[in-house]
């Protein structure tokens, strides 16, 4: 292992659906972790200071 992060995470229930809140100490250093993308496009998502990114299944909920 070269390096650590810390993230938080915290899972709860909403209306029936479970909920996964992952919140990173740094996102600026984030995309060395974690690789995130969209599925249809295969476009990389990146992590904003100020916003938040959400899953699809979410999205519809």
């Amino acid at each position: 292992m070269k390096s650590t992060m810390g993230i938080y995470n915290k899972t709860i229930t909403i209306d029936q659906q479970m909920v996964t809140v992952e919140i990173p100490s740094e996102t600026k250093d984030f995309d060395q972790y974690i690789h995130m993308s969209d599925y249809q496009t295969s476009k990389t998502l990146n992590l904003k200071d100020d916003g938040v990114t959400s899953m699809q299944n979410l999205l519809k909920y």
